[in-house]
């Protein structure tokens, strides 16, 4: 079974690669933005005493301007938590 090659003609084949040249340039800038924002994490979470997953956690809150559904999901953790298992340890 062979499978078909689309058919593109210069043009698009130009535009094409600069699609996809453009997409590449894209993925460049969010590997850098990933590394500085791990870095940053990293720099500030020692610097303040402040673990790295909280501070994360801080960050993408404060992002998504979430605060009052993650309150939410933790209140309703803690409630089913304490009726399923109890609350002493």
């Amino acid at each position: 079974m062979t499978t078909s090659q689309p058919t593109v003609i210069a043009v698009d084949r130009n535009k094409i690669k600069g699609v996809v040249e453009e997409i590449s340039n894209a993925l460049t800038r969010i590997a850098a933005e990933r590394e500085f924002i791990k870095e940053a994490i990293a720099e500030n979470a020692e610097k303040y005493s402040i673990p790295k997953k909280q501070l994360s956690k801080l960050a993408k809150t404060y992002f998504k301007n979430s605060f009052h559904k993650e309150k939410d999901e933790a209140e309703s953790f803690i409630d089913l938590y304490e009726i399923t298992i109890g609350n002493s340890n």
